[in-house]
């Protein structure tokens, strides 16, 4: 299942900019006053927060997208 991922550059998901996003938003809200006029982040408790807790670990490391990538890539296998 992660075998795509090792040849694609960006995966086939259509979901997946929308994740990118997310992330980026959510990663650097405190930092840009545009990203402030326009967005707001508030934490809620759902039943699928694995991948935005992996991404608060991940993205400060790997960036926003590689990060992504990672937690995508990962997924199949942690399932």
């Amino acid at each position: 299942m992660t075998a795509p991922f090792l040849v694609a550059p960006i995966p086939s998901l259509p979901d997946f900019p929308g994740h990118v996003a997310q992330y980026h938003i959510m990663l650097n809200l405190d930092r840009s006053r545009f990203l402030q006029d326009f967005y707001d982040y508030k934490w809620t408790l759902t039943g699928n927060l694995g991948d935005t807790f992996l991404m608060l670990l991940a993205g400060p490391l790997l960036g926003v997208e590689r990060g992504a990538w990672a937690i995508a890539a990962a997924a199949p296998a942690l399932m």
